[in-house]
């Protein structure tokens, strides 16, 4: 269908932005030579079962706006049949209902006097409205003389998120629990990766309370992952040090590490990019000095640059680095298989409650017992295995960095706790957005028909994938419209 941009983000906007999509739809193909029938938008929307989107309020908002006008459409082309029926009670009927629209019709207008000054399409889009408020009157009618299994039918509609999305939230959940547990357990926080106005403020005595956007100075392992993707992997091709680290990649190891790209919205890049520090922490930190010494006659690193060096060396940081990894490795980084791999595109994402069942237990069992992913305090890593640790029960993705958390595992000693209130942090976040399909009534009550009519993917990647698209087409063609990039998508 394309992509279609908004003028504000308001779900009324949305709303009229979907319906104007599936009438261009229908419009177009009604239009083109080889149609082989006529298509109503209103028998479009009667084949909808329900809404996958991001958790966001105004997408449960947009869903139960989109479910009533489904509910309206099946009772336009119900109430259609009955429009054109011979019947002489449903004449009767029809005539009663056409009598009355019309005058609500006219008192809306103004009266006759008002009326008859309206233009001609004005007259006809009236008109309209009052044939589909006669058709929706009657559709009703027919609904209330279905049995009840024939009513649970058509009205079955389901709200489900995007899984991806879901791990994202838990992902946050986890590392901001994570980061108050330093303080609620008295213990040493990360050091501070404050800004550059912040610095001034700090060293002037003024201790800043607050970072742009209102939040507090950052610290920790996302900001860090954040600080080192800007550096080395920009969205912004021309911006950071991306060429001089292929090069010093190439140089000092062979080949070139893709960093993953957390300075755009990316799912699991904050994680992989924990498991890429943590296997090659002194690696980042020398390619840091090498630039030091580059840039040694005009200054030495710029705040950014400093900042990250500073993350890099200090061990609190380092801490929350390797729970970011292991999390990954064992949770996020399954899941995703699970929801997004090719093999997996038949699965229907009515049907992950097993999957996600699962995932709370394993979540909650190592919270409980963290010697399943870290080892016990005497046997230090010996007894940690892959089998039992990931999701899936398969290898690790990147060994090479969990046997470095288990080898130096000694080194850092609130490596278990905060291990520990990020997995209870995560486990929260997870009960809370998987409510949509494991504590759904409806969905609970579905029939295998009902599932496989609401079919959607566990992931929300068709419309994701079309915005990398579209950035992808923009850095290409600046000057492109959408009218243009719609053609390329919806014509073969």
């Amino acid at each position: 269908m394309g992509i279609h941009p908004e003028i504000n983000h308001t779900t009324v906007t949305q709303f009229e932005g979907w319906k104007g999509v599936v009438e261009n739809f229908c419009t177009s193909y009604n239009g083109h030579p080889d149609a082989t029938c006529h298509v109503d938008p209103a028998s479009v929307w009667q084949l909808a079962r329900g809404y996958l989107g991001d958790h966001a309020a105004d997408q449960k908002k947009l869903s139960g706006m989109l479910e009533v006008y489904h509910r309206e459409c099946d009772q336009e082309v119900w109430g259609e049949d009955a429009l054109l029926s011979d019947d002489p009670l449903d004449e009767v009927e029809r005539n009663r209902l056409l009598d009355e629209k019309s005058k609500e019709m006219l008192e809306k207008a103004g009266g006759k006097e008002r009326w008859v000054s309206l233009p001609a399409a004005e007259h006809l889009r009236l008109e309209k409205e009052v044939i589909r408020e006669v058709q929706i009157a009657l559709g009703e009618q027919v609904y209330q003389r279905f049995p009840p299994e024939e009513k649970e039918d058509v009205d079955f509609w389901v709200y489900t998120g995007c899984a991806m999305h879901k791990d994202l939230n838990a992902t946050k959940g986890g590392a901001e629990k994570m980061a108050r547990s330093w303080e609620e357990e008295n213990k040493t926080p990360p050091t501070k990766l404050l800004s550059k106005a912040q610095t001034i403020a700090a060293e002037s005595g003024l201790e800043p309370k607050k970072g742009k956007g209102g939040r507090k100075p950052e610290r920790g392992g996302v900001k860090l992952t954040s600080l080192l993707g800007a550096l080395v992997k920009h969205k912004n091709p021309n911006k950071g040090h991306q060429a001089h680290f292929r090069v010093y990649c190439r140089k000092m190891l062979g080949f070139e590490i893709l960093f993953p790209d957390t300075s755009n919205n990316r799912y699991q890049s904050h994680g992989y990019a924990a498991t890429k520090i943590v296997h090659r922490r002194q690696f980042y930190v020398d390619f840091l000095l090498k630039v030091c010494d580059q840039k040694a006659m005009t200054g030495g690193l710029n705040h950014m640059e400093e900042n990250t060096l500073i993350g890099l060396m200090d061990d609190v940081t380092f801490t929350e680095l390797q729970v970011l990894a292991l999390y990954s490795q064992a949770i996020s980084l399954p899941l995703a298989q699970l929801a997004r791999a090719p093999y997996h595109q038949s699965r229907n994402g009515l049907n992950l409650g097993p999957e996600f069942d699962r995932l709370l237990k394993h979540l909650d069992a190592i919270a409980k017992n963290p010697n399943i992913l870290i080892g016990s305090n005497i046997l230090i890593g010996s007894n940690v295995s892959w089998e039992t640790a990931t999701l899936d029960g398969r290898p690790w993705y990147n060994p090479d960095a969990i046997a470095t958390v288990l080898r130096d595992r000694k080194q850092y000693p609130h490596l278990r706790s905060a291990l520990i209130a990020f997995f209870e942090g995560a486990l929260e976040t997870w009960r809370t957005f998987t409510r949509d399909v494991l504590d759904n009534p409806k969905l609970s009550a579905a029939t295998p028909e009902q599932r496989y009519r609401a079919f959607r993917r566990p992931a929300n990647d068709l419309n994701e994938g079309s915005f990398g698209l579209l950035r992808r087409m923009y850095r290409a063609f600046p000057r492109i419209t959408f009218g243009q990039l719609n053609a390329r998508l919806t014509c073969k």
